[in-house]
């Protein structure tokens, strides 16, 4: 599942998709809901996930909510981790810390799932 905001980045990610034969795997969600709103739009789904990956807007909305979301043997990717707004959260999620890779611009971590 992906939400996006973005129409023409929506756009083109179910290009990619289509033109690679994987059209069907994936679920495109395009609103213009903001927030928390925006967040939680991934419990629409009634799923859980194994892989969530937070990059863009309103990322601590969407860290909260990607931890109800997520698999206990899941994983939630971050990119841009090291940004100051997300320190005091990220703090919380240190014991489940698997990785972090850091390109000299921003640091992408990996946290196992939150039960």
């Amino acid at each position: 599942m992906s939400v996006e905001t973005d129409l023409q980045w929506a756009n083109w990610t179910i290009q990619t998709f289509e033109e690679r034969g994987l059209a069907d795997l994936v679920d495109l969600r395009l609103t213009e809901v903001v927030g928390a709103a925006y967040a939680h739009i991934i419990h629409s789904s009634g799923r859980l996930f194994d892989i969530i990956t937070v990059d863009g807007g309103y990322r601590l909305e969407c860290l909260h909510a990607a931890s109800h979301a997520v698999k206990n043997d899941g994983v939630i990717v971050i990119d841009n981790a090291d940004r100051v707004d997300l320190t005091s959260f990220l703090a919380t999620w240190s014991p489940r810390l698997m990785e972090s890779f850091d390109s000299g611009i921003n640091r992408t971590s990996f946290y196992r799932g939150i039960p």
